[in-house]
């Protein structure tokens, strides 16, 4: 059966890792669809939005990026990409821890 897209609203951390060049690290609950669906299909869009500094402010830029998802399954790794997300969104710790 043909399975639609999943949309879904999230925080993000840009990074230049050494070994891994440069990612883009989402955190999400493993008992999840959107999980699932990326444990299924690694080809994903993103779109990034700036959405503006106060509420009455449009923002300015909208940036679809295209790529692979990778679950990172080495331990030290994902603590360490973990770290720099909730570094990067320090009021978040719910949805990265």
């Amino acid at each position: 059966a043909m399975e639609s897209s999943h949309l879904s609203l999230m925080r993000f951390t840009y990074l230049n890792d050494p070994e891994d060049g440069e990612v883009v690290i989402m955190s999400t609950n493993t008992k999840t669809k959107k999980f699932e669906m990326l444990q299924r299909q690694k080809g994903v869009a993103l779109l990034v939005h700036d959405f503006g500094q106060n509420s009455s402010s449009a923002g300015l830029y909208s940036i679809t990026l295209n790529g692979n998802c990778r679950i990172v399954d080495n331990q030290p790794k994902a603590e360490y990409y973990r770290k720099m997300h909730l570094t990067h969104n320090p009021d978040y710790p719910q949805f990265i821890i």
